[in-house]
Formats: C-alpha cells, structure tokens, sequence
C-alpha cells in the first residue's frame, strides 16, 4: 500500500513537472493575447505646443487610434518628432491604462539668424537650424555674424568647418545666456569673428565684449551689474574681458 501511494506521488509530481512549463506558457500566450485585443489607443493628448498644432504632433508620432497601447515603442515616437519637427527640443511619451497616450513635448525658440549660402537660417540656444527664414521672420531675431556655416540643413546642429567651431561652441552658450535670462529684444546682433572676444550689442545703447570663452553665466551676470549702475543716458562699450570680476564701461 505504501508503495502505491509513494507510485502515485512520483507520477502526480511528474505530471507537475511537465505540466508546469506548459501551462505558464499558456498564460503567457493568454495575456499577450489579451494585450492584443484590448488596450487600444483612443485618446492622444499632446502638451507644450504651441509652435506646432497637436494634429501636427500626433501625426509625425506615428501614434494612431487603434494602436496597442503596449506595443507602441517610445523611443521609435520621440526619434520620429525629433526628425519629422524640427522645433521639437524635447519630447516624452507617456501611456495610461487603458486607452490614454499623452505627448510631452516642449519647442525651441527661435533666436538668431545667420545668412550662408544667400539665405537666412534661424537657429536656437543649441544652434540647431530651425528653418530658413524670410527678412519678415527673422526682424526680431539677432542677426549672428562671424561664423560660416557649412551644408546647412533644417532639424540638424549648424555644422561649421574646423576654424569655426569653437565659435559655435561659444555661441550655442551665448544663446542660451540670452534664452534663460530673457534678453531676446536686448541684443540685436552678435559678431563671432573673434572667438578670443565675441561682441554683441545690447538694448540699443552699447557693445559688449565678452572676452575668452570661460564662464558664460557668470560673464553675462556680470553685465547686468554694471548696466543696472548706469543711466539711461549712458552710452559706451562694457568690456567684460579683463581677468577676474572687473567689467569697465567706456563711455
């Protein structure tokens, strides 16, 4: 008797054993299955347009109603708005059980132009070119002289031959300087033909030579102090390139 029921047990375990594997994969097949037909996409949302219209976004997301919400492939979305909008500079996609989707993007601001080729390119704080621009879209962008651009092409970084590029590097901070403090207005032009000591001209009433390439933000704080301690009428050069903290106005 005690050898029988020790019999049955070897072969219930053995049933288990083979069965286990199986009936896990069987789940498996179920839940994709199920993945499969429910899930689907109906609600795309897009936020932080405003450049773009959000059927504009969701079209070059390649997102559609319909979709499986699992299969949809993230980085295969934000690669395709990166490409497809060239004014996307950030994008990210989120995907809420269970028929949501919401596109994150945030646009970059046009700042500056800079002419190659007879046409004038608009580029933002990361010199990537945003389009060409006509004389009446780039009248209240800065006008960016000093750096010759090479094979430009909209969605792409400015490309420049090797003499050149470290005065991109240098403008790229420039750019953002001007962007997160909000002096798009306040500067008019930029001139990059010395990457020793970049000029700018700044509310109408002076130039600004920034000096070497070395601490961005602090050079452009700098400035702010001295112009907050001069008058209205006051009219010069603000020479930021001496050494340490000394900026000097020369009227």
């Amino acid at each position: 008797m005690e050898q029988l029921r020790r019999r049955t047990f070897k072969r219930r375990a053995g049933r288990a054993k083979l069965y286990g594997p199986a009936a896990f994969l069987a789940l498996c097949l179920a839940l994709v299955f199920a993945m499969s037909i429910f899930f689907r996409v109906s609600r795309i949302e897009v936020r932080g347009n405003t450049y773009y219209s959000a059927e504009e976004v969701i079209s070059a997301s390649g997102i559609e109603e319909d979709d499986n919400l699992f299969f949809i492939n993230q980085f295969s979305v934000m690669s395709r708005l990166f490409s497809r909008l060239p004014y996307v500079e950030t994008a990210s996609v989120q995907r809420y059980l269970p028929n949501r989707v919401i596109i994150d993007i945030t646009e970059s601001q046009a700042l500056a132009y800079i002419e190659a080729e007879g046409q004038n390119w608009v580029i933002d704080r990361s010199c990537k070119l945003l389009t060409q621009g006509t004389e009446s879209d780039t009248a209240q962008l800065i006008r960016v002289s000093g750096v010759t651009p090479v094979e430009p092409t909209v969605g792409e970084t400015l490309s420049t031959g090797s003499a050149d590029e470290l005065k991109k590097e240098y403008l790229c901070e420039i750019l953002d300087q001007i962007q997160q403090r909000g002096l798009l207005g306040s500067v008019t032009r930029i001139d990059m033909s010395d990457a020793a000591n970049p000029k700018f001209d700044y509310i109408g009433r002076f130039t600004v030579e920034l000096g070497p390439r070395g601490d961005t933000e602090y050079q452009f704080g700098k400035l702010l102090g001295v112009v907050s301690q001069l008058t209205e009428n006051d009219r010069g050069t603000i020479d930021l390139s001496l050494e340490g903290a000394r900026a000097v106005f020369s009227p």
